[in-house]
């Protein structure tokens, strides 16, 4: 015989029961806090959670001096989602510095791809005047939230590029990570 506790609501609603499992050998636990409140969540109740992370594998520095798009190295990952419903939260960061340069501006241009599909926009980071000699350093951050069309394999990937080939760029411990998100 299995046991159950079955509440009832004050208001005559519906009701609440708590089961255990029919085998002696599958004993469960379900702890709850001592400081807050809280939801149980369900497999029917999932809405907006985190279902998965993944991150790249950074690497210390890359650079680049060509005024075409290349693939940073190791900002390429791979995600399956669970369903085509769900959402995903893609963020990259990173550190990025021109060198000094006389004579022209400066320019590192960064963008996000999902699959072949450009996300995230065109993002630039400049160091300019009328006649160069500037240099920028600071902060790289983009971000692109969307929903996923199918189940298979989606991969997010960022690209980077000069605007002078006399201009070489440095980008420091770039990191991409996408969340899986319930629908």
């Amino acid at each position: 015989m299995t046991a159950k506790i079955k509440l009832n609501t004050a208001s005559g609603g519906g009701s609440f029961s708590l089961q255990a499992p029919s085998s002696s050998s599958n004993n469960r636990v379900i702890t709850l806090p001592d400081s807050a409140d809280g939801t149980l969540i369900t497999t029917t109740n999932r809405g907006q959670n985190v279902l998965q992370v993944v991150r790249n594998t950074t690497i210390a520095t890359a650079s680049t001096d060509q005024t075409s798009y290349a693939d940073i190295p190791n900002c390429t990952l791979n995600i399956t989602p669970s369903s085509s419903s769900n959402k995903y939260l893609a963020t990259f960061s990173a550190y990025i510095t021109t060198v000094l340069a006389t004579g022209h501006n400066q320019q590192t241009r960064i963008q996000m791809f999902r699959d072949s599909t450009q996300i995230g926009g065109t993002h630039v980071y400049a160091a300019e005047s009328s006649s160069g000699g500037l240099q920028w350093k600071g902060s790289a951050n983009i971000r692109d939230f969307g929903t996923f069309s199918g189940t298979s394999q989606v991969t997010f990937k960022m690209q980077m590029a000069a605007n002078n080939t006399n201009s070489t760029v440095y980008i420091y411990n770039p990191t991409i990570i996408v969340m899986e998100f319930a629908a």
